[in-house]
């Protein structure tokens, strides 16, 4: 599936014309530690998706005149970079008491508990949170997530800094590699933990009414090693799906470049994702790649996958044999620019 032969709706919402650049803001992003760190330049040999999102993001402000700098822990430890217009410092270059035009927290709340202020403090979370101490919440203007399962999984936080803004997809990216389906291939690209072993122990049924079937598993162990590497259950988690994954029909992908992950959406016929725990899909950027690519989406619909995954396959028919299509509203599709001119600047005005 292209652009051109999406649904009307979901194509426009893709290509809609972004509004025009607004004044040029100075914007300051605190980022969370990340086990093993991170750096831009990880973007085209795989991120992950939260990171990717951050890149994507930044470098779209950038381009529209805006001067963006990102704090955060370097996989190159004391690098200072420059990506395509984006500064990145390491955590501590970042001055709290330092004036601020705008400010932006991801997964982490330290600056606001360390006092920082600027002239717009925005929150964007990708996490079901605790309650925020009432001091603490009142430091900043807006608290995004990322869908309305993601909001109302949040029920303590005020209506009145409580905004949702859709994560944007590089769809110039993904078009570029475009190429043809291949029949009866699937696959999984989500955590190992989110639902890979309710999926591996479900193959022979699976198999048994699609004999041809075949299954690619990415992503990979990195960041779950990185973050388990002393829990003998993780381990042992990690050994049974490995033997799991010996089953015939499947190969192990793990982490691959970022062409490669493209590729694959557009040659899935089906992209499966028995999702296993509701909170663990706050958004899922493999959802909607993989639904604009034209892969059929065969999911447990829950969590965000109720508000990104629009049309799907119900995974416990898919076991059986099923594939009946279910429909329900379209999700807006849109590549960041879109995202950042449409929802990001207005922000930043206070609007």
């Amino acid at each position: 599936m292209n652009p051109s032969t999406l649904p009307e709706s979901l194509a426009s919402a893709a290509r809609d014309a972004e509004p025009p650049a607004q004044s040029a803001r100075a914007v300051d992003l605190w980022c969370n530690f990340v086990a093993g760190g991170w750096s831009p330049y990880d973007l085209d040999e795989g991120l992950g998706g939260s990171e990717e999102c951050l890149v994507l993001w930044a470098e779209s402000l950038a381009e529209r005149g805006h001067q963006v700098r990102i704090f955060h822990n370097s996989s190159r430890p004391g690098e200072e970079t420059t990506r395509r217009g984006v500064t990145y410092l390491p955590h501590v270059r970042f001055n709290p008491y330092q004036a601020r035009d705008v400010l932006v927290t991801w997964k982490s709340v330290h600056p606001w508990a360390m006092g920082a202020r600027a002239t717009r403090c925005i929150h964007w979370s990708s996490d079901v949170e605790q309650p925020w101490p009432a001091k603490m919440l009142n430091r900043i203007d807006v608290f995004l997530t990322l869908t309305s399962f993601h909001r109302e999984a949040m029920p303590w936080l005020e209506s009145s800094k409580a905004l949702v803004i859709p994560h944007g997809i590089d769809l110039s990216h993904l078009d570029r590699l475009q190429r043809q389906t291949v029949p009866q291939r699937a696959i999984y690209a989500s955590s190992p933990d989110r639902g890979l072993l309710t999926l591996l122990r479900d193959w022979p049924r699976i198999r048994l009414h699609r004999p041809g079937i075949t299954l690619d598993v990415f992503y990979g162990w990195r960041q779950f090693r990185l973050c388990n590497f002393q829990n003998p259950q993780a381990v042992a988690f990690r050994e049974g799906i490995e033997r799991l994954m010996g089953q015939e029909g499947i190969r192990f992908r793990g982490q691959v470049s970022r062409e490669e992950l493209a590729a694959a959406y557009w040659e899935a016929e089906y992209w499966l994702h028995p999702l296993n725990r509701a909170e663990s899909e706050l958004f899922c950027l493999n959802a909607v790649k993989a639904a604009y690519c034209g892969a059929k989406s065969v999911v447990n619909r829950i969590g965000a996958l109720q508000d990104t995954v629009t049309q799907w396959i119900a995974y416990d028919e898919f076991i059986e044999g099923g594939e009946t299509i279910h429909d329900s509203a379209t999700f807006p599709v849109m590549d960041w620019r879109t995202v950042v001119a449409r929802y990001w600047e207005p922000i930043f005005q206070g609007r």
